[in-house]
């Protein structure tokens, strides 16, 4: 006889596992995609912000273009449960001092702080989550390339036990070619519990000659606490064109530095509008050489401005009161006069010194805003 029963009791206790694994597959599904959009997004942002920054302060680009990818990345980024150390480790922690942030800023104000803060200092920091935020200029005409290696935890509650009984590979082990481009705690810990995957597997096997050992090695694997949770490598790319932006006091933006490499029109044209591209870069030089110039010509005259008062507060009453009390000797006075002279000589050259910059200055100026349309500052001294 058949037990139909039976039989539709059994083909229900395998089905109800499966549908389990596809909810909870396809909500881990939905935040890996979102995750992958907004990293296509922050590879935008940390390529236009190295793009536009590293003509201004190269120093200082690469850490702008993070901070950029980081904030794109933010929404998404608080820790999850489990995350780092476990229940009980660094997103319980977090969490805590979440619920005190949200009471102080509110909800939406407090999310996107954790998120920027668990983006910028954990998830892009190679030595914990190991991610990373990459920016090249490279390439003639110049390119701004941006790489985003961004670490994705796999946290859906059930999802690895589910996992684990109906795939019958370990949730480890089947995500480790997913994590690879991770450094930090990732590739220091996960290599662990995929081969104590691969050991319960390889158990299997073992149990057909010796079951006493397949059980113990079963066993030892499976005792491993769970501090770190699987992890997949969003990684994301954003390529730009380099704007090569020079300013000073908000000054102009100069003509594309690349040339053209389309062959439309006639070579004279090209070679013109080539010809005005290194005019227009020349001008700009000059006109920076020129402001800097003529902040050192400046300085310089201030500097000797203030000597020759020193000197006249310390050489005039000796020059003045040749005769009275206290008697100054004719060599006392012939010093002090050759050393204010001195003085005088110095700030005189200064003074010829600064005039000439301020005229290259005022000639560097006015092609500039030729070649620009736009006004251009002057710089003048003022030693107050």
């Amino acid at each position: 006889m058949r037990d139909d029963g039976g039989q539709a009791m059994t083909e229900f206790v395998i089905v109800i596992p499966i549908v389990l694994l596809f909810f909870f597959a396809m909500l881990q599904y939905f935040e890996d995609v979102q995750a992958a959009q907004l990293g296509n997004y922050a590879a935008f942002c940390a390529a236009r912000v190295y793009a536009v920054q590293e003509s201004v302060d190269p120093n200082d680009a690469q850490a702008k273009a993070q901070k950029a990818a980081a904030m794109a990345m933010a929404p998404i980024a608080r820790p999850v449960p489990g995350e780092i150390g476990g229940n009980t480790g660094v997103s319980s922690v977090v969490g805590s001092g979440l619920n005190s942030l949200q009471s102080i800023l509110g909800n939406n104000f407090a999310n996107f702080i954790s998120g920027y803060a668990m983006a910028e200092y954990v998830r892009f920091n190679s030595s914990l989550l190991g991610g990373s935020v990459t920016v090249t200029n490279e390439g003639s005409p110049a390119q701004v390339d941006a790489t985003i290696n961004y670490p994705q935890p796999i946290f859906m509650p059930g999802l690895a036990g589910l996992w684990n009984f109906v795939t019958g590979d370990k949730i480890y082990y089947s995500m480790k070619p997913l994590r690879q481009g991770l450094s930090g705690i990732p590739s220091d810990i996960l290599p662990i519990y995929e081969a104590a995957d691969q050991a319960q597997q390889l158990s299997q096997l073992l149990a057909q000659f010796d079951p006493s050992a397949a059980s113990s090695i079963s066993s030892l694997a499976a005792s491993l606490p769970v501090v770190m949770l699987p992890y997949l490598n969003i990684q994301s790319k954003c390529s730009m064109g380099y704007e090569n932006w020079q300013f000073y006091n908000n000054g102009p933006r100069l003509h594309a530095t690349a040339s053209d490499t389309d062959d439309t029109g006639t070579s004279t044209e090209n070679q013109g509008a080539e010809q005005n591209i290194q005019k227009s870069q020349q001008d700009q030089k000059n006109y920076t050489n020129a402001v800097n110039d003529v902040k050192s010509k400046c300085e310089s005259l201030c500097t000797a401005d203030q000597n020759l008062a020193s000197a006249h507060q310390k050489d005039d009453p000796i020059i003045q009161n040749q005769g009275n009390p206290p008697p100054y000797t004719a060599d006392q006075v012939a010093a002090a006069n050759q050393d204010l002279q001195g003085y005088v000589q110095a700030q005189s050259d200064a003074e010829k010194a600064n005039g000439t910059a301020q005229s290259n200055l005022s000639s560097a100026q006015q092609s500039l805003q030729t070649d620009t349309g736009q006004s251009v500052p002057s710089l003048p001294c003022n030693c107050n």
